[in-house]
């Protein structure tokens, strides 16, 4: 999985957005409660995935979600962001950080677990 996969071009990882950047995206007019409800709640990733389709902040969104997540693992992502869930941005951080061996995508072993 690639950024171009997605339709559009991630640039750099490393900088905070430009002020004013998100007063248009499709989620900022949402309360909290709302937001959580859509965007954080597994049975409703379809209809965060729809919002964030229609959304001109959707490539910003990635980029800092993906920035934000670095390499942690799948099991520590939550939510939609970027009209990707979890796993899709856990791949495509994989696939633009170049890893080959994948950081563990399962919740670590308990202690004493062989």
């Amino acid at each position: 999985m690639s950024a171009k996969h997605f339709g559009f071009r991630l640039t750099s990882f490393d900088s905070e957005p430009s002020p004013g950047t998100f007063e248009r995206a499709v989620c900022s007019g949402f309360d909290l409660e709302t937001a959580d409800a859509i965007f954080f709640t597994p049975s409703n990733e379809g209809t965060a995935i729809a919002f964030c389709e229609t959304c001109p902040c959707k490539a910003e969104c990635l980029r800092l979600a993906l920035n934000a997540e670095g390499l942690i693992p799948l099991y520590r992502r939550f939510g939609v962001s970027g009209g990707l869930t979890p796993a899709q941005r856990f791949d495509l951080s994989q696939s633009l950080n170049g890893e080959h061996s994948k950081v563990s995508s399962t919740s670590p072993s308990k202690a004493g677990d062989a």
